[in-house]
């Protein structure tokens, strides 16, 4: 497809990608000299039943959700025929990209991506938003920002139907709506990714997807450069089926590895301190048996001696 060199009043500056529902641009705001993130929506690629203006609508109302680790909704619009989305634009590498030229990231780097995605969704959860779409070729690393969400305005028109199926929770595979709970499902899943470098397999059933990360949950005891073991039980909770028994918010889940691996260190430090304890008192006891051992065989000989003179003298 050529690239046009402008869509309405914006100047197209380069094409950064595509998929299925929607052409990818980099774009200059001449009104307020701004640079911009400009998807041109393939109407064709609409879910059955759902109209341009429809679309446009309901991701306006992303609008008001303006975060430092959200890629906001500036505005929607048509022109030359034309529906198009514009986003702030963050410079930056994808998470899938980034992850497809390393097999894993360390703990302190996958944590922080956890951190920073999860505050932009409790900040959106916090308004009455689910993002539906978590994945990696969602998240943007920036160099400045650190990890940035995108296409909440998009997630949000299309009502969870754009969501990749290998980070679909049990509840949106069913044909439920997008909840914090399943955006705290996917998030799960995006850690898992980042943690092992492996990628769940397409095209399976969401009990397939499932049982895979359960699994791929159980090989993370065996990588302790990659993660604390501590923060294990926090994912295992958040990957729950039910979601009732997820954590009661995204931030909860984010913060708890956090919080357990801080504990954790704290009983670690606890153990520590025992275990010298015990070392030290079982040095003293063994210098104290070798000092009585050393008494009795100076007493054996203060006796064998006694004897001995005892003999002499009867001579």
């Amino acid at each position: 497809m050529p690239i046009p060199q402008q869509i309405g009043i914006y100047t197209i500056e380069a094409h950064v990608g595509e998929w299925n529902l929607a052409e990818v641009y980099k774009a200059f705001d001449p009104a307020l000299k701004r640079t911009v993130t400009l998807k041109v929506l393939r109407a064709e690629a609409l879910p059955k039943g759902v109209s341009t203006r429809m679309f446009l609508d309901r991701a306006q109302s992303a609008i008001e959700l303006v975060h430092p680790h959200l890629a906001w909704l500036w505005e929607t619009g048509e022109a030359e025929g034309l529906c198009f989305l514009v986003e702030r634009y963050v410079e930056g590498q994808r998470l899938d990209q980034m992850l497809s030229s390393s097999d894993a990231l360390e703990w302190q780097a996958a944590e922080a991506v956890l951190q920073q995605v999860a505050k932009g969704l409790e900040f959106a959860h916090s308004r009455g938003y689910a993002h539906g779409d978590i994945r990696p070729g969602n998240i943007l690393i920036s160099p400045e920002l650190g990890a940035v969400l995108t296409d909440f305005g998009l997630a949000i028109a299309l009502q969870g139907g754009m969501s990749a199926s290998q980070y679909r929770s049990p509840e949106l595979s069913a044909g439920r709506f997008p909840s914090p709970a399943s955006d705290q499902y996917a998030l799960a899943c995006v850690l898992m990714e980042m943690l092992t470098g492996g990628k769940p397999p397409e095209g399976g059933s969401a009990e397939e997807i499932h049982s895979w990360h359960l699994q791929n949950l159980n090989s993370l005891e065996s990588l302790p450069r990659a993660i604390p073991w501590q923060a294990i039980p926090a994912i295992r909770r958040a990957l729950a089926r039910d979601p009732g028994q997820r954590f009661p918010t995204i931030g909860e889940f984010a913060g708890e590895p956090a919080r357990l691996v801080i504990g954790g260190g704290h009983e670690r430090q606890q153990y520590e301190a025992a275990a010298e304890s015990l070392r030290q008192a079982e040095e003293e006891a063994r210098r104290q048996a070798e000092e009585a051992s050393r008494l009795e065989a100076l007493e054996r000989a203060r006796i064998e001696m006694q004897e001995e003179l005892a003999r002499s003298s009867k001579w």
